[in-house]
This record gives C-alpha cells, structure tokens and sequence, in this order.
C-alpha cells in the first residue's frame, strides 16, 4: 500500500507560493533587462559610439570578481583586474548586462547567490543609461536667455511631479524669481529630498547644472551655469507656460516634471517661497529609483518578506501617503514646524 504523502501546512504553501511570485518577478526583471541592453547595444552601433568608453560608469573590483564569476565574462573581467582603468566601452557593458541576465534562478540551492548578478546587471545598466543620456544631451540646442530685467513684483508657480510614480508624487510651489541653483534647493525641500547627490535642469536639450558640483563634465557636455541663471531668464515671454525636466541622483535617476503654471503678483505679507499643496512622500533616498521603490513600497508590507531586513528602519516608518505643505514651506523657509511663532 502507497504511503501517503504528508500534508504541506498552510504556512509552508503560502511561504512557497510567495518564493514562486518573487522568482517570477525576478525573471521578467531579467527578461526586461536582457531586452534593454540589446536595444542599447543596437543603437550605439548605428550611431557609432559602441567602442567608446562609458566614462559616468567606474566597475569596482568587487563588481569585477562578480562579473569574473560567469564563464563568458571571465576574460574580459581579468583583463580589467589587471588595469589601473576599469572602464567599459558601450558595447561591452550592454555585453556584461546580457550574460549577467542569463543565471539560472530555478535551483533554490544557487538562487541567492544568483541574486548578485542580477544586482549587478541592473546597476550597469543604468549606468549605461546615464552615460547615454550624458552623451545625447552634449550638443546644446542653444537656449536663448531672455533679458536679466525682470518683475520684481512676479512671483513663479511651479508643479513639480516626480516621473514614473502612480498615482503621481508631486508638489505646486510658488517662489519670487531667484537661480535655477535656488529652484534646485526649494523643489529639494518641497519634495523632501536631503540634497546629497549631482542634479541638473534640461530645457530643450540645454543643460543647467552647478558648474563646482559637476567639475570637469560641465564643459564637456555644454552645461549652462545654474548658479548664474535666473528662472526669469529661461520662462517664456509673458509667462506661457514653461517646462524643465529635474533630474537628481544620477544613479537612482530621479526626474521631475517642473511646469510653470502661470506668473502671479505677490500677495502683501505673504513669505516666499511657499509649498501651496502637494499629494504623497518623497520617496527614500537611495532606494534604487523608480523599479526600487516599488519593490520597496512591496516589501514594507510583508514582515516575513526576504528583503524586509535589508530595508531596515524605513519598512516601520515609511508612509507613502504622508504629506503636510506646511512642512515643506518651513524647510523651504531653512526652520522646522515648531520654530513657527
């Protein structure tokens, strides 16, 4: 007579059922990955950058052990191991991506150590990303700056939204004219940023950025100096409505919409700047971009998730929906609620 076989627990079946969902996710992350590095690879052949080196993109040797670990990368890591430059031409970081998404996930013996490839692969990437968008925004379109005159009675209404998130984070901030450099430190503060990467306007195609910050890259891209320029200088005659594109961190690539909604007189005894409304948190620093904080928006709700640890202090005190435009404005004004009289 057949034994039976025993009865899996409900605790079990739901832990295996969770482990099946995180794999699948994990594989068609790898398929989406594998699909983008093939297109870039596509297109720095046709426009002639394939053997150019990716210079935003420095492998660590750490990162250089793991790549050393997949057969088909051995060589060309060794051959970086023993450089004092470990950087990667275009064609050969769309390579790495496309062998690092080739680990087999289904073994649960190797799926942990699996996990470091992927890692990897989705850092470069975007590190790949980067030094594209880099590349394609050096040649300036040439912005024509209006007059440095301008309204001292103007006061500038912003929207700020955060690109990619649904339903949409965003802020609406008013302000008198001021630099592009001081926008960059109100939307920090009305968005809830800490200010403690690289950031960058772009206006059809013309860069604005601090040119101490991003050192050496501000010539080579044709960068316009943020520090100097007024938002008065770039909105549009009589105030039509005018669009930037914000970008901070450049690792985690954050981009905000600002739209210049109208031009407003300013109202006697009001303080500039101010945060007039907004909808949900500022997502964490340093949480992986868009893809990651939603896998960390995931995660926060599951205490027995593999991940919850990692995420530490931010899965108990996160809230996604929290929001107050009263402490934006007083970040915005440099003090905290309670220092209000």
């Amino acid at each position: 007579m057949a034994k039976k076989k025993p009865a899996i627990s409900p605790r079990a079946a739901k832990r295996a059922a969770e482990e099946a969902e995180t794999t699948r996710t994990l594989v068609e992350g790898l398929k989406t990955m594998a699909s983008l590095a093939q297109q870039a690879l596509v297109s720095v052949k046709q426009i002639g950058i394939a053997d150019r080196p990716v210079d935003s993109l420095v492998v660590s040797e750490l990162q250089l052990l793991v790549l050393r670990s997949i057969p088909e990368l051995t060589t060309l890591a060794d051959s970086k191991l023993a450089s004092t430059r470990r950087q990667f031409t275009f064609a050969e970081v769309a390579h790495m991506v496309t062998a690092l998404t080739k680990v087999d996930l289904s073994d649960p013996m190797t799926k942990m150590a699996s996990l470091q490839p992927v890692l990897l692969a989705a850092e470069l990437l975007q590190g790949l990303h980067v030094g594209l968008k880099l590349l394609e925004l050096k040649t300036s379109s040439g912005v024509t700056l209006n007059p440095a005159k301008a309204d001292p009675n103007a006061v500038y209404q912003f929207k700020i939204t955060l690109l990619g998130t649904k339903p949409p984070i965003w802020r609406r901030i008013q302000m008198s004219d001021c630099t592009l450099d001081e926008l960059h430190g109100h939307i920090q503060d009305a968005m809830g940023w800490s200010d403690t990467h690289l950031y960058q306007f772009e206006m059809n195609g013309q860069l604005f950025s601090d040119p101490e910050s991003m050192e050496d890259a501000f010539d080579e891209f044709n960068t316009a100096n943020s520090v100097s320029t007024k938002i008065s200088q770039v909105v549009r005659p009589e105030g039509e409505r005018t669009k930037l594109i914000y970008e901070y961190d450049f690792g985690d690539g954050w981009r905000h919409e600002v739209l210049l909604e109208k031009v407003l007189p300013k109202e006697p005894g009001c303080k500039y700047p101010i945060c007039v409304t907004g909808k949900r948190a500022c997502p964490p620093e340093d949480i992986g971009g868009i893809p990651g904080f939603y896998r960390f928006l995931k995660v926060r709700l599951d205490p027995q998730h593999e991940m919850y640890q990692y995420y530490g202090d931010w899965c108990t005190t996160f809230d996604p929906d929290a929001f107050d435009p009263k402490e934006s404005t007083s970040a915005m004004h440099g003090y905290a609620v309670d220092d209000e009289g």
